[in-house]
């Protein structure tokens, strides 16, 4: 009897977790599987011609950026930004879509801002994220000074390994088909 009611107990307790698990994902609206930002999710129609066009921004420590604009033959261009930074099993990429381009503006001008530890701990981290799975930390520990850091990557993630040092001039305007692009 008692290894009746573990089962029971243990069944029901799967069910509940099961029950609030998709309650999250209703009330988030995202299902992890699918590409959350519009340039990893593009897919041309089989059998069409498409254009990717790109151009390297930079690299900053280790971080790589890449501008880039892909389209079908009849479909408007999407555009956004590669983050692309080293991973143990190669590198490991985030997409943040042109929308996404003023949020992370602000967000990493907000992390420029971090000076002296707000809180009473000693560790503190100060954090922006993209849909695309970009995260960009400014953090402080033990009165070092601010160390910032870029993890990219949605299933499998890479994070500089050194702090990189980002300044305002990092964010530099771009130029694509006389338009232009705050980066």
């Amino acid at each position: 009897m008692a290894g009746f009611r573990s089962s029971v107990l243990t069944v029901s307790f799967a069910a509940a977790l099961s029950v609030c698990l998709q309650g999250q994902d209703s009330i988030a609206g995202i299902d992890p599987l699918l590409p959350p930002t519009k340039l990893e999710a593009f897919q041309p129609p089989v059998g069409s011609i498409f254009t990717i066009a790109y151009d390297e921004m930079g690299t900053v420590g280790s971080v790589r950026v890449e501008l880039r604009e892909v389209r079908d033959t009849g479909g408007k261009p999407i555009r956004g930004l590669i983050v692309e930074v080293p991973g143990p099993d190669g590198p490991e990429r985030s997409y943040v879509d042109v929308d996404e381009l003023a949020g992370l503006l602000r967000g990493c001008d907000a992390l420029l801002q971090v000076g002296a530890n707000p809180t009473p701990f000693k560790t503190y981290e100060a954090r922006y994220a993209t849909r695309g799975s970009l995260e960009l930390t400014a953090s402080t520990k033990d009165d070092k000074g601010t160390l910032f850091s870029v993890t990219v990557g949605r299933f499998r993630t890479a994070r500089t390994t050194s702090p990189v040092v980002l300044y305002r001039r990092h964010c530099v305007s771009y130029t694509i088909h006389g338009r232009i692009v705050i980066l």
